[in-house]
Order: structure tokens, then C-alpha cells, then sequence
């Protein structure tokens, strides 16, 4: 017995001993931006000089400068899970990642007001289609579905978030869902942020989910 508390006493000190120098390795400060605006994090002993933002809205960014060339690897990961995600309705956190690269209401769409139509109306579908139990009915209602997608189809247009990535310059439009998180990403000119910005702006405040089979 003595011998058990005497292992376990050695193992909690090394335990704290171990904890106490990872606080002392990773010790942040706090900092303000020059102009005042902003208020962000460092690691202390950082050779990287990362710094640690939080907006006001909530979303985190991470910076980290690097000056081999005059570019931006953007890196943006989301909250909407892993692949196995959600436990209900396993793969549909990959199944959002892929439509969001579908485009906005100005992005991948001829006119908006008559696709919207169809949108609504696809989506009553598979309201329909989630609560129907019966199997028959189930595959008329998927029939449905399939006729109004090819409708609202014509009306889209494929690729045209690549194409915007393209003018801005990106040579790594991608995204990936791993075990954790879905992350989209591009490398892009650092004279292009302000444009490429407003892009992912429009993306992520007012995605449209459109092209379900294409």
C-alpha cells in the first residue's frame, strides 16, 4: 500500500510539474493594435509572433505573418462539425461543406426570384419526404423532388464561386471535412483581401443551398 501511495504521489508531481511548465511555455498576453481598435493575444516566447483575435461577433482569427511572399493562406474553420456529424443525420456536415460552394442570392444563379420558386418548393419536399414513413410514398415524393431539382437547375449556374475565386487570384480553392471540423481554404494575393472578404462575407452570412444532385 505504502508503495501504491508513494507511485501516485510520484506521478501527481510529475503531473503539476508538467502542467505547471506548459502554463509558463504557453503564457499570454494581452495586446492593443496601434490605431486602438483592436485587442488580441500572444503567446509569450512565440517565435512566430502569432496573434490571437476575438471580434466583437464572436469569430476568432488567427494571424500569423509570413513574408517569403505576398500572398494569404486562408484557413477558415466552422462550427458545423465533423464527418461523422450530426449523430441523426451522419454525413450531412460533409454534405454542407460541398454546398457551400453553391453560391449566394447574386452568386450562381440566372434570376434568383423564379429559382427561389423551385428552392421553396424543394425544400416542402423534403419536409414531406422526412415525416413520410410509408416507402411508396416516400419514393413519390423523391420522384417530385428530382422534377423540380432539374428545374431549378436551369437556372443555376455551376462553379461560379470557383470563378470569383479565380479573379481574386486564389490558386488553392478547397475545403475538407475531417473526423472534427469542415474547413474551407485559398491562397490568394494579399492585394485581393478586401475583395476576397466581401466574398466569403456573402458566403457564410447568406449561402444558398442549390444543384443537390449536380
Amino acid at each position: 500500500m505504502k508503495m501504491c501511495i508513494k507511485c501516485f504521489l510520484v506521478v501527481m508531481l510529475t503531473f503539476l510539474s508538467v502542467l505547471n511548465y506548459a502554463q509558463t511555455m504557453f503564457k499570454t498576453t494581452k495586446k492593443t493594435s496601434p490605431d486602438g481598435k483592436y485587442t488580441y493575444e500572444i503567446v509569450e516566447g512565440d517565435p512566430t509572433k502569432t496573434r490571437f483575435y476575438t471580434l466583437k461577433n464572436g469569430l476568432k482569427v488567427i494571424l500569423h505573418q509570413n513574408t517569403l511572399e505576398p500572398k494569404i493562406m486562408s484557413f477558415i474553420t466552422t462550427r458545423a462539425g465533423g464527418k461523422n456529424d450530426p449523430a441523426t443525420n451522419t454525413g450531412l456536415a460533409h454534405y454542407l461543406e460541398h454546398m457551400l460552394f453553391k453560391g449566394t442570392e447574386n452568386m450562381g444563379t440566372v434570376d434568383f426570384e423564379k429559382e427561389k420558386v423551385f428552392l421553396d418548393q424543394i425544400e416542402m419536399l423534403y419536409e414531406k419526404y422526412n415525416v413520410s414513413t410509408d416507402p411508396a410514398i416516400r419514393k413519390k415524393i423523391y420522384k417530385e423532388i428530382d422534377s423540380v431539382s432539374t428545374l431549378a437547375s436551369k437556372l443555376a449556374v455551376p462553379n461560379e464561386y470557383d470563378k470569383a475565386m479565380t479573379s481574386v487570384g486564389s490558386s488553392m480553392t478547397n475545403a475538407f471535412t475531417s473526423k472534427e471540423i469542415t474547413a474551407y481554404m485559398e491562397n490568394f494575393p494579399s492585394t485581393n483581401l478586401e475583395k476576397y472578404l466581401e466574398i466569403q462575407k456573402e458566403r457564410f452570412e447568406r449561402p444558398v443551398f442549390r444543384l443537390f444532385s449536380y
